[in-house]
């Protein structure tokens, strides 16, 4: 599928697009499945421009440490070298199982959506109803609140995660356990380094 620049293309492109995002939320492995059989470029440009639009308005709302463009670039390098480190393993590993590489880096940008909505959340936390938060019913309830939604976000996050290795490589489940635990080892000093030299808090991984 071709990219157009045109009116009637751009919108049928987004409809799908939208429809793809459900997707992953309420159907995650037909979705997932279908990215696989069939991706365009066009979905990553979707989701590189809502990571886009998400650091240029946290930079509006309280100032980043660094520009949002610096930022932006950082996301979308990780995400691709975290494309490269999983067609590494299903080269190794896997050899006949097709290699899609479009297909790769769709599955694991979608992987980002529980994450992107995460962070739009908060920050529109941050936005109408700041901190500092009382310790009253109110804010106890709200507490709760936000911690029901990042642990659904977060079990959506690990499905996501493990269906994207999964049409990746096309190993077994133990396979991708493993392969998912030796990502978790080696990016933890890489989310260290990034804490410590203010680019994020928690990146978007």
């Amino acid at each position: 599928m071709v990219f157009k620049f045109s009116p009637t293309f751009l919108l049928s492109e987004i409809i799908f697009f939208v429809k793809r995002f459900i997707g992953v939320f309420l159907y995650p492995y037909k979705t997932f499945r279908n990215i696989y059989l069939e991706s365009s470029v066009s979905e990553f440009v979707f989701v590189a421009f809502a990571i886009a639009v998400y650091y240029l308005f946290t930079d509006h709302l309280r100032s980043n440490n660094y520009e949002p463009f610096i930022l932006f670039a950082v996301t979308v390098l990780q995400l691709l070298l975290t494309v490269c480190f999983f067609l590494f393993f299903k080269l190794i590993l896997n050899r006949d199982y097709e290699l899609k590489t479009v297909s790769a880096i769709n599955l694991f940008t979608y992987s980002l959506a529980p994450t992107l909505i995460w962070f739009y959340f908060n920050s529109a936390l941050y936005k109408f109803l700041p901190p500092p938060r009382t310790e009253s019913i109110l804010g106890i309830s709200f507490s709760i609140f936000f911690i029901t939604i990042t642990l659904i976000l977060l079990f959506y996050k690990i499905i996501l995660l493990y269906l994207a290795v999964r049409y990746t490589t096309g190993c077994n489940f133990f396979t991708i356990i493993y392969l998912i635990s030796l990502y978790m080892i080696l990016i933890l000093p890489y989310i260290l380094a990034l804490y410590n030299f203010n680019f994020f808090k928690i990146p978007i991984l």
